[in-house]
C-alpha cells in the first residue's frame, strides 16, 4: 500500500469503519512505514483532543437550573393540561371512570331527594281493614 493511500484512510482506520481487508493493509503499513505511524499518531492525538473539548460542558447544576427553567417556562398550565385530558382518546378504563363519576353524583344530588320515607327507620302499614277474600265491584258494570 502506498503512503498516500494509507493516510487517506487513517481516519477511517481510527473509528472503525474499513472492511477488514483493507483494515488489514492499513495496520500492516503502519507496522512498516514509520512516517505513516508517526501521522497515525498526530491525527490520533488531534482526534482525542477534539472529541475531549466537543464533551466538555456545563457542571451538572447548571444544566438542572437551565432544564428546570426551560420547564417553568415551556409547561402548559394546568387548564391546558386538563382540555388536553380532556380532549385524549379514550382509553378502556376511563369508560368505567365515567360511570364511577355519574353514580357519585347520583349519590351526592339525586339519591338525597328521594324522600324521607326511603330512609325512615321501620315501615307502617297503609291499608286498614282490608279484607282480600271479599271482592268488592268497584263499578257496577265491571263485574
Amino acid at each position: 500500500m502506498r503512503c498516500e493511500t494509507c493516510q487517506e484512510l487513517l481516519v477511517d482506520y481510527h473509528y472503525g469503519e474499513l472492511e477488514r481487508g483493507p483494515r488489514a493493509e492499513v495496520a500492516e503499513h503502519l507496522g512498516a512505514c514509520g512516517a505513516c505511524a508517526v501521522e497515525y499518531c498526530r491525527l490520533h492525538a488531534d482526534l482525542a483532543g477534539l472529541g475531549q473539548s466537543l464533551g466538555a460542558g456545563p457542571r451538572p447544576e447548571v444544566g438542572q437550573a437551565l432544564r428546570a427553567r426551560v420547564e417553568r417556562t415551556f409547561r402548559p398550565s394546568w387548564w391546558r393540561r386538563l382540555v388536553r385530558l380532556g380532549a385524549a382518546p379514550i382509553p378502556a378504563y376511563q369508560g368505567a371512570l365515567i360511570l364511577v363519576g355519574l353514580l357519585l353524583v347520583w349519590l351526592l344530588v339525586v339519591a338525597p331527594r328521594l324522600g324521607p320515607e326511603r330512609r325512615s327507620g321501620p315501615h307502617t302499614t297503609v291499608l286498614s281493614g282490608y279484607d282480600a277474600s271479599r271482592v268488592v265491584p268497584l263499578d257496577r258494570h265491571s263485574l
